[in-house]
């Protein structure tokens, strides 16, 4: 399944999660579709993620926790979702 992610950290925190970031655990087996986008200016982004798992974004989250909050949505292609329309129609 493909999420997006959005996640945000307070600027105090900046050192904190930059290097959780640098020195990701191994073991984290999520698949990345996208590079980490941060919003100009903010200590907020996103990124495009893909799992078979949903538990592996839970270990992202606790990873990053407390100095990182996360807002995860399941995603999927417009295609799709006009294929699904069809078959709906049939």
């Amino acid at each position: 399944m493909k999420y997006i992610v959005f996640w945000e950290f307070a600027s105090k925190d900046f050192e904190v999660c930059t290097k959780k970031y640098a020195d990701l655990p191994e073991g984290m087996t999520v698949k990345s579709l996208s590079e980490n986008f941060v919003i100009l200016g903010e200590t907020r982004g996103f990124q495009l993620l893909e799992t078979d798992d949903p538990r592996d974004i839970a270990k992202l989250a606790l990873y990053y926790a407390p100095e990182t909050e996360f807002s995860v949505q399941p995603i999927i292609e417009a295609a799709q979702v006009m294929e699904t329309f069809q078959q709906l129609k049939s």
